[in-house]
């Protein structure tokens, strides 16, 4: 885009210094406002003397423009490839269709038509280019009209500057009258008028140029009947030139027409050809354009684009006003005529701008604003670099954040219509009071949307139904009781109300930016099991993955297990920690007791140890819970991670200590610790304390 704009900025500076310069002293001819005239008109003296000699260069720029304009459409809507080898193939059938039936030399104009028809017919970007050149021509004048307005913005330099511009535009149009004394607050509402008349004219071409360059154009039945049928004959077409080659002359490749017409083309003096497929082909493009738009002296019918530039160069008119015929009075204000003159010349300027425009690949003068959406732009309800926090919570973790919370997401997809609307109004409309209101407006509506009940709540008919429903919706997304899901709900529907909305939501609006337990062990374990399945996937290529791989996924594996039986009215927690393991500490304890009284010491030791293990998983899945649901005092929950941590440090040093004793590296300590160490490592034969060595058992 910036690449684009410093192109257009060059082309705009070499265009703006003959803008308005020279005057055009010619008048226009007869043939120039007259249709079925100009249609006529070849390149004969009368034309080339008026013109200049240069004109020919800026007619064959117009021409191979309109055929570039109808081969897009072409392609478009049969889909094949802009750039491929079925373009350059219609680009020579269509150049063959021009010289089968078009000229220039006034020579063939038996049999042929002029060049001018086609550009009557078809060149709606010529159209579009002469209303945005009237577009710049008001603008100019606008602006000098609003700084002569008394409560005018502008500074006195500035004021002289677009008036001195303005009676230039008058000056050069041939019309005397001054920018200064003109009725201002009449002058602008007449202004404002042309210039809405010629922006819907522009809109209703480029919308209706749109739809006939559609991709689906052959898939859909049309209800514009002119555009239906021309999308009859665009689908015969089609057909025709995706033929089998069977020997049916109906049945043609592209490709074997292309080569036929290259050959055609090579023959610079031929007009005509006698080759069977060209003059059948060609006859089929003329027939599928001609439903577009018929020749003038057609009266059978008038095709889409002929209506639409018809349609379009009646609004163009009316705003401006034309030419009174002989022994009508003008009517037409100062103004208009002003106008008028820069209309009528057009072609005169255009013969000018078009071939920079056209070389440059530059299809517009306008250049395309850079505009940022971004939340550090939209400071009406937060400011983030005097707070200095964010409004955004997803992008915690390298901006994956947004996958850990619901709320985060909601919070995140609410900022962004704020902060887009807004930065959007600040885009389109000056700063004022207006625009501040605006955007208040904008926020109210977008804060009512998101803050509210919505969704399924709006399919209730009665505030006790929508009130029920929203206490149960945050019931169960919450995790809360009744008593605090009615109270959330009474609150938000208080501070929902629009009187207050923005000014609560400005004053105290936040989320909780901590990890919650629940979403972060899902969410984690989630992640470490898809890891462990693409290290699983690379194994079979890489055999180092193959270890790590089984770690992470049976880690993930363990923790989705946790979880599953630990997380607050979960089926697991239900099952196992309310029922399962009940039952389980049952068998235990007759395990247990069943040993001890039948003397059974061993199946009193497994049940005892059974029973140990139990109640420790019952501990730790309870920890869990309560840490899950926030039930936990978080003191007392932080000092017992902090021993767990320490007892699994200790212990990492402890096996680290050991392992080095037994590989000879340290000496083992004399005394009851040394003793103890030996007796854990199965070497009675060192120690030293008799009541040691008595519950020492010896190595094998």
């Amino acid at each position: 885009v910036v690449e684009r704009n410093q192109l257009i900025q060059r082309v705009n500076n070499i265009v703006s210094r003959f803008k308005f310069i020279p005057r055009v002293e010619k008048g226009v001819k007869t043939w120039q406002n007259d249709a079925r005239l100009w249609t006529k008109k070849y390149f004969d003296k009368d034309l080339l003397n008026w013109f200049g000699s240069s004109y020919a260069t800026y007619h064959q720029l117009r021409v191979a423009s309109v055929l570039e304009g109808l081969k897009s459409a072409v392609l478009r809507a049969f889909n094949w490839n802009e750039n491929g080898k079925e373009a350059e193939n219609l680009a020579t059938l269509l150049e063959g269709w021009r010289r089968f039936y078009y000229t220039t030399d006034p020579r063939y104009k038996k049999t042929h038509w002029s060049e001018n028809d086609i550009l009557y017919r078809f060149d709606t970007i010529w159209r579009m280019r002469r209303i945005q050149y009237m577009q710049g021509v008001i603008n100019q004048l606008l602006e000098a009209v609003y700084a002569s307005a008394e409560n005018s913005k502008y500074t006195a330099e500035e004021h002289d500057r677009l008036v001195k511009q303005a009676n230039k535009v008058v000056e050069l149009s041939g019309v005397k009258f001054d920018i200064f004394e003109l009725d201002n607050e009449k002058a602008r509402s007449d202004l404002t008028g042309i210039k809405k008349s010629l922006n819907d004219a522009y809109g209703y071409l480029r919308a209706r140029g749109r739809q006939l360059r559609s991709q689906s154009l052959l898939k859909k039945t049309q209800k514009d009947e002119q555009l239906q049928v021309y999308i009859n004959e665009l689908t015969s077409l089609k057909k025709y030139l995706e033929g089998s080659g069977d020997g049916d002359p109906g049945n043609i490749y592209l490709n074997e027409l292309a080569e036929k017409g290259r050959s055609f083309l090579q023959e610079t003096s031929a007009v005509k050809t006698d080759i069977p497929e060209l003059v059948e082909v060609f006859g089929k493009l003329e027939a599928m354009f001609s439903s577009l738009a018929v020749h003038l002296d057609d009266k059978t019918g008038r095709g889409y684009v002929r209506d639409s530039l018809s349609l379009a160069s009646s609004r163009v008119r009316s705003a401006i006003g034309g030419v009174p015929k002989k022994g009508q009075k003008d009517e037409r204000t100062d103004l208009q005529k002003c106008l008028y003159h820069y209309f009528d010349h057009f072609e005169y300027y255009d013969m000018l701008i078009f071939p920079v425009y056209y070389g440059t690949g530059v299809e517009e003068s306008d250049e395309a604003e850079i505009i940022r959406i971004s939340p550090e732009d939209a400071t009406s309800l937060f400011n983030e670099k005097k707070a200095g926090s964010k409004k955004l919570a997803g992008t915690a973790v390298a901006n994956f954040g947004a996958f850990f919370a619901q709320e985060w997401r909601e919070n995140d997809m609410m900022w962004g219509r704020l902060d887009g609307a807004e930065c959007l109004v600040k885009a389109l409309q000056a700063e004022s009071d207006e625009r501040a209101e605006l955007i208040e407006e904008i926020h109210q509506s977008i804060l009512q949307d998101e803050l509210t009940p919505r969704d399924e709540v709006k399919v209730f008919q009665t505030k006790h139904e929508v009130e029920k429903a929203a206490v149960g919706k945050y019931k169960s997304r919450f995790g809360l009781q009744d008593g605090q899901a009615e109270w959330l709900y009474k609150a938000i529907h208080r501070l929902s109300k629009p009187e207050k909305l923005t000014e609560n939501f400005r004053n105290g609006y936040s989320i909780d930016r901590g990890f919650q337990p629940r979403d972060t062990l899902l969410a984690g374990s989630r992640a470490m099991r898809v890891f462990g399945n693409l290290l699983n996937g690379l194994s079979g290529s890489y055999k180092s993955v193959t270890s790590p791989a089984k770690w992470v996924t049976a880690i993930g594996s363990i923790i989705a297990g946790i979880l599953a039986v630990a997380l607050p009215n979960s089926m697991g927690n239900f099952l196992v920690a309310g029922y399962w393991i009940w039952l389980l500490y049952v068998f235990e304890i007759l395990l247990g007791g069943a040993g001890w009284l039948f003397g059974a010491k061993d199946v009193q030791g497994i049940g005892v140890s059974l029973f140990a293990l139990t109640a420790a998983a019952h501990l730790f899945l309870t920890v869990v819970n309560r840490w899950l649901s926030g039930r936990i005092n978080q003191k007392l929950f932080r000092i017992l991670i902090s021993v767990l941590i320490f007892l699994l440090i200790v212990g990492v040093f402890f096996l680290l200590y050991v392992g080095l004793l037994d590989l000879g590296i340290l000496k083992i300590p004399e005394g009851l610790f040394g003793d103890w160490l030996l007796k854990i490592t199965n070497d009675c034969s060192q120690i030293t304390q008799p009541d040691t060595v008595l519950s020492c058992r010896p190595a094998e």
